[in-house]
């Protein structure tokens, strides 16, 4: 099966509940590992070898997914209230549009 990257908004205060929800499918999934093999060199445990690997790359997932999350909430709360040299430079320019038209009292 594919992945696919889809990307969604959510409400600030609803940020902890996503990331809480991803991290339980993450922790259901590590809690439904299993091993179990009757003959060990046989097809049998090389499905339930690919099996679990694959469970252990969606688990991976999951946890880069918060991770990404969590990286880039941080980021914005970090840069909330920071002016960037093109805010600033946008912010001047608008300055000096306003100042060359003295009748454009509102911008």
């Amino acid at each position: 099966m594919s992945r696919l990257t889809i990307q969604y908004t959510v409400e600030e205060d609803e940020l902890e509940d996503e990331v809480i929800r991803l991290l339980k499918k993450a922790t259901i999934l590590m809690g439904s590992l299993t091993y179990q093999h009757s003959e060990l060199m046989s097809y049998q445990t090389l499905d339930q070898i690919d099996k679990t690997r694959r469970q252990l790359a969606t688990i991976d997932h999951h946890f880069n997914d918060v991770a990404s999350i969590i990286k880039g909430y941080l980021n914005y709360r970090s840069n909330v209230g920071q002016v960037t040299p093109e805010s600033m430079q946008a912010i001047e320019e608008m300055l000096r549009e306003n100042n060359d038209n003295p009748e454009n009292e509102n911008f």
